[in-house]
């Protein structure tokens, strides 16, 4: 076998005659358990036709990982004069090359060791010609990083051709071949799907294992799509190659009522509908990419969320009700939410104005601010002069040595907040009014500094509707479930648990979903981020451990 056998022309005639699986193996998994993907895939090979999607290689942590690394040596790279990449990139093909100890033939691992080979060597092409402006650029960026999904899908299509499954690696990098517009709508995935399908019709009766990186588009596929981008790709593979199901391969046994890390009572869910998994995705827990989550939809194709070291667990199955969402319309009785969630590093800001703020478009120019600096809102409350904004911001604050609130800030879960920067930059980026959680009273500290630019600049516009102060250091508790806001009861035991464990909320709201399904599905609070991992096991225990 040739381990880079590229898949690249247009030549879809080929014709499957079955609807496959799809299984998507995260980077962590083809890091840490490469062999027990390949018996998954032995044990799914003599059940039906597959196709597999893999992520960039990880270690023991995100940061260490493949697509990391590549992006340092990107940043590296395009300094002037350069930094010394060379270690990182040769760290990066010893530890592919090792990855493939476990393959038995002398033959396919030497090919493989050939085609990574011929991967370094493209990548030092690509990191030599760098320009030195000192950034990573969207184009040149999504150059390098695709050669970490490159070198994943390399090493299981080795592995598996090894473990006796006719394989072929499948290279999507350069898929697209139409014209991307400046706004990603619905026509451009159902574009993008097709070209995927003219590429695997002609896998035969082979296994195609394909990257995760699927092209390059305006802007860069990081950037404008996020991290999660090789789920998107395993969903439009399904979508292309119209599959029973998309099985999506991690470390845990599928979705719980809560994070069992944290809540060691919490229970596996045997299913969720796509506005609990999107919902359970956007307030903390890593779910599944919302954009994957769209795409499915309409075919409905079901989400398979399965363990890697269990594999014959039955997982979490995400799919929508056959009912649709009109049950969650009529009045039910007390029940049992879905899950519970919590998401930190929140920053609240609030505005207070002396006079009414019913202004029409008052809400959209306070939103418009923050979108216009990068800002993702979470939560909103109004009153008549007071509105808060819930943003997730991992660098909000810092006190200046001076402060007497210097200490409570370094000891309130606030460790991305580094004092060590509080003497640099100008008068400027000192803000009057900040609260610190960190103390039982509230304590007001009249001064304190903005690290994070986009905060700091939307802060400063954001004081002509008012007074603007910044409470740093929350978290956001959200009770999930289908249907919850018409579940009588469900509320008041939420903050009765709350209430009756002494910790206070900043905010609350009622959220409603407007993405797939449309239904209102979750209650969310703003609570100091130190009693996060409390409020998380008194709700769990109050609402979830009944019968």
């Amino acid at each position: 076998m040739a381990v880079g056998t590229v898949v690249n022309g247009d030549s879809g005639d080929g014709i499957w005659g079955v609807k496959p699986a799809v299984l998507k193996f995260g980077g962590t998994s083809v890091g840490k358990f490469a062999p027990e993907i390949a018996q998954i895939c032995l044990s799914a090979v003599k059940k039906s036709k597959i196709a597999v999607i893999c992520s960039a290689r990880s270690g023991v942590s995100k940061a260490g990982g493949t697509t990391n690394r590549l992006l340092r040596a990107a940043r590296d790279a395009s300094r002037e004069p350069p930094a010394d990449y060379n270690a990182i990139i040769a760290k990066l093909r010893e530890e592919h090359i090792q990855a493939a100890a476990c393959i038995t033939s002398p033959e396919i691992r030497r090919n493989f060791n050939i085609h990574v080979d011929v991967l370094f060597e493209e990548l030092s092409q690509v990191l030599d010609s760098a320009p030195k402006s000192g950034v990573v650029d969207s184009a040149y960026g999504d150059r390098v990083i695709s050669v970490g999904e490159k070198l994943s899908a390399s090493l299981l299509t080795a592995l598996l051709e090894d473990r006796g499954i006719s394989s072929r690696y499948v290279d999507l990098s350069d898929a697209i071949d139409f014209l991307v517009p400046d706004r990603l709508s619905p026509e451009f995935y159902q574009n993008l799907s097709s070209c995927f399908r003219k590429r695997l019709l002609s896998s035969e009766d082979r296994v195609p294992v394909i990257t995760g990186f699927f092209g390059k588009i305006p802007g860069g596929l990081v950037n404008r799509l996020g991290r999660g981008y090789s789920d998107l790709c395993a969903a439009l593979v399904a979508v292309a190659l119209q599959a029973t199901e998309l099985q999506v391969w991690k470390e845990v046994d599928g979705v719980f009522t809560a994070d069992p890390r944290k809540v060691p009572t919490a229970r596996l869910l045997p299913t969720l509908t796509p506005s609990e998994a999107g919902e359970l995705t956007f307030y903390g827990s890593e779910v599944i990419h919302n954009l994957t989550l769209e795409q499915l939809g309409r075919p409905r194709i079901p989400i398979r969320i399965k363990n890697v070291l269990r594999p014959h667990g039955a997982g979490t199955i995400i799919q929508r009700d056959e009912l649709g969402d009109s049950a969650a319309q009529k009045p039910l009785r007390p029940k049992r939410p879905t899950a519970v969630t919590v998401k930190e590093q929140i920053t609240v800001l609030n505005v207070h104005s002396n006079r009414k703020l019913d202004s029409p478009d008052f809400l959209a120019k306070i939103c418009t601010i923050a979108s216009s600096h990068s800002l993702a809102i979470d939560l909103i409350e109004k009153s008549e002069c007071h509105v808060s904004l819930a943003l997730h911001n991992s660098r909000p604050v810092s006190f200046p040595p001076w402060s007497s609130s210097s200490a409570a800030a370094s000891s309130s879960n606030n460790s991305n907040n580094n004092n060590n920067n509080s003497n640099q930059g100008g008068d400027d980026d000192i803000v009057d009014t900040a609260i610190n959680p960190g103390s039982r009273s509230r304590e007001i500290t009249s001064r304190y500094r903005i690290q994070d630019e986009n905060l700091r600049v939307a802060v400063r516009e954001l004081e002509e509707y008012g007074s603007v102060d910044v409470v740093h250091g929350m978290a956001i508790l959200s009770l999930i479930g289908m249907g919850l806001k018409r579940s009588v009861g469900i509320a008041y035991k939420f903050l009765g648990a709350l209430a009756s464990n002494n910790i206070n909320l900043e905010m609350l709201s009622q959220v409603y979903f407007v993405g797939i399904g449309g239904s209102e599905i979750s209650i969310a609070a703003v609570i100091e981020q130190r009693e996060a991992l409390r409020a998380l096991s008194v709700v769990h225990s109050e609402l979830f451990t009944y019968d």
